[in-house]
């Protein structure tokens, strides 16, 4: 499992991403 920070920016990512 990933640590919540990671998963909040594992999130921002994916979301950042799909943006571009």
């Amino acid at each position: 499992e990933f640590a919540p920070w990671m998963r909040r920016d594992a999130k921002e990512r994916m979301e950042t991403t799909a943006g571009e």
